[in-house]
């Protein structure tokens, strides 16, 4: 069940999908994926992905005055901490992908995207396949 939206399990769901999906992550948070694998329509991921991220308003404060600076609020939108990016990655420059992948293991697979390092929000493990 998504939010108001009931989900009827298929269990024709392919056993090989699961695995190569399972293989991509090593946290507990995705074990059993069979059961947790949610296959839905263009239409209704647009609707989550439109209006079921977090979204966290914040306000700069002013050095000198020590109130709101003007025109300094912003929204910053999350996704769930749980959730599983994937992305083709295709080399045009010979041994390109080896200068990735001795980078990525420099930090132990861990790659931090977008602001706010210092929150603690953007960290990602990475895994090339």
């Amino acid at each position: 069940m998504f939010e108001e939206y009931p989900l009827k399990a298929d269990a024709s769901l392919d056993a090989g999908l699961c695995a190569a999906l399972q293989g991509l992550a090593d946290d507990a948070a995705w074990g059993n994926l069979a059961r947790r694998l949610a296959v839905v329509s263009d239409e209704l991921f647009q609707y989550f992905a439109e209006n079921d991220c977090e979204i966290a308003q914040h306000i700069r404060i002013d050095d000198n005055s020590g109130v709101v600076a003007d025109g300094a609020l912003f929204n910053q939108e999350n996704v769930p901490s749980e959730t599983l990016f994937y992305a083709p990655v295709h080399e045009i420059k010979a041994e390109c992908m080896d200068k990735v992948r001795l980078k990525l293991d420099a930090v132990g697979n861990l790659l931090q995207i977008g602001a706010d390092i210092t929150t603690g929000l953007g960290w990602c493990s990475v895994k090339l396949v």
